[in-house]
């Protein structure tokens, strides 16, 4: 059962004093926020707001992850899809297929809305480079600041590619 020590809310656990999830109530004493009574959220200029449950999540609040095709099997040579960036901050691509030989380029748009080569790094040697014609690798790029990204096909033979990634926000 909680108890009442200096206006504060706690219970005890294996003997030591745990203070319980609380808030001051509109009568200026402390209550148990819980399901039933919800945190109030006081803005400036007398705004309030009252979060229930549900309202906020760890994906909210943490990070936001989106998985994104730019080739799928690509046989041909193409830009392939533009990643809109938004508030995005990292992508990571694997490349892989059948082809005997290929020419992979990484490229980005800021605010000209001109793609020009972005740097990234690959993940099994740390090695940096602005294209690839390796096959079944894994790059790393930053792109915070830029407003698109793309990885275009400029020659490929013998089979096809694809170009998958995962940004994260």
């Amino acid at each position: 059962m909680p108890k009442r020590v200096k206006d504060l809310l706690f219970t005890y656990l294996y003997g030591v004093e745990v203070p319980l999830p609380q808030h001051e109530g509109q009568d200026g004493e402390f209550e148990i926020t819980g399901e039933n009574n919800p945190l109030p959220v006081k803005l400036t200029g007398g705004q309030s707001v009252t979060l229930q449950a549900g309202d906020i999540t760890l994906g909210d609040l943490q990070f936001k992850i989106l998985d994104f095709t730019f080739h799928n099997a690509a046989i041909t040579v193409a830009n392939g899809n533009e990643f809109e960036v938004l508030a995005f901050k990292d992508i990571t691509i694997d490349i892989y297929g059948t082809s005997t030989n290929r020419t992979i380029l990484f490229e980005a748009a800021g605010p000209s809305g001109v793609f020009k080569p972005i740097q990234g790094v690959k993940n099994d040697d740390f090695a940096m480079g602005t294209q690839t014609s390796g096959s079944n690798e894994s790059w790393s790029f930053s792109i915070t600041g830029q407003k698109k990204f793309r990885v275009r096909i400029s020659a490929i033979s013998g089979g096809n590619v694809t170009i998958k990634g995962t940004a994260v926000a």
